[in-house]
């Protein structure tokens, strides 16, 4: 287990709170960047693909899978 750090945090200080801003910026790039990974390509594409006729990966995976 680790020590505590004997310093307490002051939330109020200006470095914690441009910190803390830089913080919640990183987080939301971050969260941007994981939804595109996980809908895996631009909505233009999306709709040039189902427009073909074509099942997107995710889909056909679930077309393959049985329920439960």
């Amino acid at each position: 287990m680790l020590a505590k750090i004997g310093t307490p945090v002051d939330a109020q200080a200006d470095d914690f709170q441009r910190n803390s801003e830089r913080m919640q910026s990183v987080v939301e790039t971050l969260r941007g960047t994981i939804q595109r990974i996980v809908r895996g390509t631009d909505e233009k594409s999306i709709q040039r693909h189902v427009s073909k006729g074509k099942l997107l990966v995710r889909d056909r995976i679930s077309a393959l899978l049985d329920p439960g």
